[in-house]
């Protein structure tokens, strides 16, 4: 979920299989369709996907879109709403690096514009365990880091060190790769431990940690799916919080009794936090 960049005022976000915008009381589809999951590339509701998982505005005529079960990614004109073939194999899952014709991917699941080289694109390439690096430029893939244990899921960047990138797991992890010494290194949670206690770094799990923002400074933002909760990283002071007790449901309030619904997704607009839920979008004024 992205402050749209070619419908200003607007949100760009995924839906199932489809990607939409919405100003809060319009919402229109760009391409696809969120209950019909599928493969064809096409013109707004003619292009199939199957789950789009995440997906990037290279700029705001321009997005690439990570169709999570086809194990491929589709470019989207936003002038003209066609979505067509980007890279790797759809309905082909494999792990090949080369130029994007050859290239395989096996459950893309998050994609975000390379801020460290400023060359193209990093894809959480969920199913073979790594990240991908996608050169613009140049049309090549290639990989970035691997592991049979890391399990992928969100990135962000460290806005105060580029070196520096952020990674949620599937095994309720949170990580950091640093791009200076190639390695990567824990920063909170343990191994398949999913109560979602809140505290320091060295005590904090989490419960299926989704997608990872940067709030301000070194406060970040990580939807928690099955706990129902969006968890406060405060990496200066190395602690977790939770917004929301982890009631699942739809009712408003305070962050200490709030209740959420499945959140995935997150966007910052305007200094308010937005939440991808299950059935909506809901908002946490003045962060």
């Amino acid at each position: 979920m992205e402050a749209d960049l070619f419908q200003p005022g607007n949100i760009l976000y995924a839906d199932g299989h489809a990607l939409k915008s919405t100003n809060g009381s319009n919402t229109v589809t760009v391409v696809g369709s969120a209950m019909n999951k599928s493969h064809a590339e096409g013109v707004g509701e003619d292009a199939r996907f199957w789950a789009i998982s995440g997906f990037h505005q290279i700029n705001k005529t321009t997005v690439i879109a990570a169709s999570w079960g086809n194990h491929c990614l589709m470019i989207i004109d936003r002038l003209t709403r066609q979505a067509s073939w980007y890279a790797g194999g759809c309905l082909e899952a494999g792990y090949v690096n080369g130029d994007l014709t050859s290239s395989r991917f096996s459950s893309p699941i998050a994609i975000i514009a390379d801020r460290h080289k400023r060359s193209g694109l990093i894809l959480a390439d969920r199913g073979n365990n790594a990240l991908r690096i996608i050169d613009t430029n140049e049309n090549l893939v290639s990989t970035l880091f691997q592991d049979p244990s890391f399990a992928p899921r969100g990135m962000a960047f460290d806005g105060n060190d580029l070196d520096k990138i952020y990674i949620t797991s599937g095994n309720s992890l949170l990580y950091q790769y640093s791009f200076l010494n190639q390695t990567l290194s824990l920063v909170a949670g343990k191994l398949f431990e999913h109560d979602g206690d809140d505290g320091e770094f060295s005590v904090a799990t989490f419960s299926y940690p989704r997608e990872i923002i940067q709030l301000k400074d070194e406060l970040y933002a990580v939807s928690s799916q099955n706990s129902n909760r969006i968890r406060l990283i405060d990496m200066k002071n190395m602690t977790v919080t939770s917004i929301c007790p982890g009631t699942k449901g739809n009712e408003n309030g305070s962050v200490s009794n709030c209740q959420l619904d499945t959140p995935r997704s997150l966007a910052l607009l305007n200094d308010h936090l937005l939440i991808g839920e299950h059935k909506g979008i809901r908002q946490l004024k003045s962060m």
